[in-house]
């Protein structure tokens, strides 16, 4: 089973010293080539933040330091992988030691023509699934199936692919068997999902800021895998 180690800060609560201190040379050319100064901020924040997770893997930060984050917010390490994700200044960091990881935070928010956005990445049954449900339960579900679908694709590597995206459902799954999970932090707007490697299994934090974490586990189903 693989274990998943994740963090999440507010953006605007972290602080780090002068990047040229710390970040790899690769590192460095990457902020160059950021132009607009929110970015570079975001793109510090998620370095550092990296560190602050892997602190007690020297191993894997080592690796981190050298090398750079592929545009979907992964990266694969001979010893494990990571990933990234921002959303509304908020950060979440994840490490698993084996297999692959993806994570996935998003703010829930009202949006105007929720169905007709679903339609983009969503597939008919999940759609018509949607439909059924109460305004407060369509928006809930509505985040939840964006990021368990985001953070898989991160989890491959990938960046957003609607054609994947439509073809992707999850089923309800035993732990030993889930290759997914998504939650809602306690008296906060933000969603959070995770992948890993399909068959392994995942192990999850119980708590995050001190805050316990209610998981529904999942099973992926990529239909689109089985297509010649």
């Amino acid at each position: 089973m693989s274990s998943v180690q994740l963090a999440l800060w507010r953006v605007e609560g972290l602080s780090w010293p002068d990047p040229t201190r710390w970040l790899h040379e690769a590192e460095l050319q990457r902020l160059g080539r950021i132009s607009h100064a929110g970015r570079q901020h975001q793109y510090l924040a998620g370095r550092w933040g990296l560190r602050l997770l892997l602190q007690r893997q020297p191993a894997a930060l080592a690796l981190v330091q050298a090398m750079h984050l592929l545009p979907s917010g992964q990266t694969v390490l001979p010893q494990g992988a990571v990933s990234l994700s921002h959303a509304g200044g908020w950060l979440a960091c994840a490490y698993t030691p084996e297999g692959r990881v993806g994570v996935d935070i998003e703010c829930q928010r009202p949006r105007v023509q929720l169905l007709e956005q679903a339609q983009i990445w969503c597939g008919p049954l999940q759609c018509q699934q949607l439909s059924t449900l109460p305004p407060a339960a369509q928006l809930a579900q509505f985040y939840r199936w964006w990021t368990l679908k985001e953070a898989w694709l991160k989890a491959r590597g990938q960046g957003l692919d609607f054609e994947q995206m439509r073809a992707l459902s999850f089923e309800l799954a035993d732990a030993t068997k889930a290759d997914a999970a998504v939650t809602a932090l306690p008296q906060s707007e933000v969603v959070l999902a995770l992948c890993g490697s399909p068959g392994d299994g995942l192990a999850l934090p119980s708590a995050l800021q001190e805050q316990p974490l209610e998981w529904e586990i999942l099973e992926s189903r990529p239909c689109f895998e089985s297509r010649p």
